[in-house]
């Protein structure tokens, strides 16, 4: 198994958190998309790991396959988006609690 580079840690294996986190990730590829018919084709794609007969790569490589990496990037667009936001979110948060100092740092 090739090692990715992105990886900052080890992740223990847990094969239903991958399943939820596909789930999640593709769930939200398949509600952009506007033809209904298309639309019912990629929540076809996910019903094998739904029903957990499939294991999340094989999902992931089974969506890029079928609506192409470029759609699959800009999901993840998304996903890095609400992640960022949600992270500066806190970080002002932990500001206002006095948990950060004003330049986001740990006290």
């Amino acid at each position: 198994m090739t090692e990715n580079p992105q990886v900052t840690a080890p992740v223990k294996p847990c094969q239903q958190c991958d399943a939820m986190a596909a789930l999640g990730l593709l769930t939200c590829q398949c509600e952009s998309i506007t033809n209904p018919l298309e639309k019912i084709q990629c929540q076809h794609i996910l019903k094998p790991l739904e029903n957990g007969t499939e294991s999340a790569v094989n999902t992931i490589k089974k969506m890029i396959i079928d609506q192409g990496s470029d759609k699959f990037n800009e999901t993840l667009d998304r996903l890095d988006m609400i992640i960022y936001s949600a992270t500066e979110q806190a970080k002002e948060e932990l500001i206002k609690q006095g948990k950060l100092n004003k330049d986001g740092t740990l006290r």
